[in-house]
């Protein structure tokens, strides 16, 4: 579904390498998360992980998926090219599958701890037709430098 859903706007879904590329680079410096800057050192407010709580107003650990962009230092910065806002948190997102039920997944979500939402962790693989509240998808239309 999400590889149609891609290809309905001329685009591909990420493959892992892609996307983790995307991750790791901002404004030219290697990355651990997708911050706008500082980007080597976790910041539990900058992007939507389970340290973030999306109503601070409330008591207890509250965590939720924002729309894309809520948080203004969640982003790779790639210059002329733009940003790419939630790489980090907000829901881990589908990859380009391996093979038939081997669909990697990366980024982490709002409920994931501070490794978990790092350019490089590596999650398990889900089978074809898994569906969770913390799962989404990114398209991609062109390769990271």
């Amino acid at each position: 579904q999400a590889v149609a859903a891609c290809a309905t706007v001329g685009a591909t879904l990420c493959s892992e390498t892609i996307w983790e590329r995307a991750c790791e680079t901002s404004a030219g410096t290697a990355c651990d998360w997708s911050y706008a800057s500082g980007c080597t050192t976790y910041s539990s407010m900058r992007c939507n992980g389970n340290d973030y709580d999306s109503n601070p107003g409330m008591p207890g650990d509250q965590d939720s998926v924002l729309p894309t962009g809520s948080l203004a230092m969640c982003y790779a910065n790639w210059g002329a090219s733009g940003r790419i806002y939630d790489l980090s948190g907000n829901v881990e997102e589908w990859a380009l599958r391996r093979s038939a039920g081997v669909n990697p997944i990366r980024g982490g979500s709002y409920n994931d701890t501070r490794g978990g939402l790092m350019c490089d962790f590596d999650f398990v693989v889900a089978g074809d037709t898994i569906a969770l509240p913390t799962v989404g998808f990114r398209c991609c239309r062109a390769t990271a430098p």
